[in-house]
């Protein structure tokens, strides 16, 4: 609704709630995925899974915007963890910064999935990873 409302100007553009692993969401078309801070929550087999069926179907590609893991970024948010009174949003923040990646390893997740990419690194620890196809 939130989006839908932003969006009031630009009727072209439309909005939908489905699991991924659907197959409404399978049966989809669209020309570029954006992915944002929701890759991490996946093992690695239902990423490589998910980025095989998004990729043979995206027109132009995917744009993916995940964490960075690192020791500093967890430091910090740990520090400004003591400022944030809702410990679930800190523990939470704290897990997906663990279950972060690495370059490397998205480097090796475009190996596996055989495409062609960049990656970025972006302020606030995090990657920008697009994927053209």
């Amino acid at each position: 609704d939130y989006a839908t409302a932003l969006s009031v100007d630009y009727p072209e553009i439309t909005f939908q709630k489905l699991d991924i692993f659907s197959t409404a969401f399978q049966n989809l078309e669209y020309d570029i995925v954006l992915s944002t801070l929701f890759l991490h929550h996946f093992k690695d087999e239902d990423i490589i899974s998910l980025l095989k069926s998004l990729s043979s179907k995206a027109t132009l590609g995917i744009v993916i915007n995940d964490l960075h893991r690192s020791k500093i970024a967890y430091g910090l948010f740990k520090l400004l963890g003591l400022v944030i009174s809702n410990e679930m949003v800190v523990q939470d923040g704290l897990t997906s910064i663990l279950r972060a990646f690495k370059k490397s390893e998205l480097e090796n997740l475009s190996k596996v999935l055989n495409v062609k990419s960049k990656i970025y690194w972006k302020w606030a620890f995090r990657y920008q990873w697009l994927i053209q196809t």
